[in-house]
């Protein structure tokens, strides 16, 4: 079953919302557009960072970078606007909110 299309849009989360990365000195405004051909473009205060390939299988995210590496992640997607990682163990690392 492909759970992809549930990715698909512009997902925003701002790093001063969460005093953990702002402890950390990571500020801005992070911007991920999922599109449907399985390619995610992220952004960092409107300027470009990455391009890669994604697919997600029940509550796993999985990030494919040019190179072939592979980052594994779980999500949770709430009421299709909320969209919060979690790494292997199940602690919380970032949520973002779906904006288109």
């Amino acid at each position: 079953m492909d759970y992809t299309n549930e990715f698909v849009g512009t997902w925003e989360a701002d790093f001063s919302d969460f005093p953990e990365y702002d402890e950390q000195g990571i500020t801005g405004v992070a911007v991920s557009e999922f599109k449907e051909d399985g390619t995610v473009c992220t952004y960092l205060d409107g300027n470009q960072e990455e391009i890669f390939g994604y697919f997600v299988y029940k509550n796993y995210y999985i990030a494919v970078s040019e190179d072939g590496s592979a980052e594994v992640t779980q999500y949770q997607i709430s009421d299709g606007t909320s969209l919060e990682f979690h790494d292997l163990d199940g602690n919380w690392m970032l949520t973002y909110t779906k904006t288109e």
